[in-house]
């Protein structure tokens, strides 16, 4: 360009926001709107990429017997089409697919990414057994204690290397 002149015009791109190539075209910037000059143009392409999207993790939760799914939900980016927990102690799939096609996960997915939801052991603590007094000749008592998870069953035997079972002794012994 000579010295204080300006080309006047303004090129163009195909519209559009998603992700996707559009074309870069000449629009207004041509000859006729520039008389002093022979513009030759060479269109252009103009490229929306994929944004990445992070792989989000889940908490894990205690065994409590019940059957636990992870807490995700999902999102205007991705539904989760997988969740199904467990009941037991162990890793479980959750899979997160993408729904909106201008998005790939982080690590390079495009479609679907698998996590794991875990069930951790629950600790079981038991309080201290109590017996009242039982005398010869009575009823037998009842033990009782407490348990922070479940229920405590007792079994019984009628001597230290005995068989236990769960019917309960009759008559008092030391």
């Amino acid at each position: 360009l000579v010295a204080g002149d300006a080309l006047s015009g303004e090129l163009s791109r195909a519209t559009g926001e998603n992700v996707g190539t559009y074309a870069i075209t000449q629009g207004t910037l041509t000859n006729e709107n520039n008389p002093n000059y022979d513009i030759t143009f060479v269109e252009g392409t103009f490229t929306i990429e994929k944004a990445e999207i992070e792989i989000p993790s889940v908490a894990s939760k205690v065994y409590t017997g019940e059957t636990l799914v992870a807490d995700i939900n999902s999102t205007a980016i991705y539904e989760v089409t997988t969740n199904n927990g467990g009941k037991e102690v162990g890793t479980y799939p959750v899979v997160l697919t993408i729904t909106d096609n201008n998005y790939k996960w982080s690590n390079g997915s495009i479609t679907s990414v698998e996590i794991e939801f875990e069930i951790t052991q629950a600790q079981a603590e038991i309080g201290e057994v109590e017996l009242p007094e039982w005398s010869y000749g009575s009823t037998e008592n009842e033990f009782s204690t407490n348990a922070s998870f479940g229920n405590v069953i007792y079994t019984y035997s009628t001597s230290i290397d005995g068989e236990y079972t769960s019917t309960k002794p009759t008559n008092a012994v030391t």
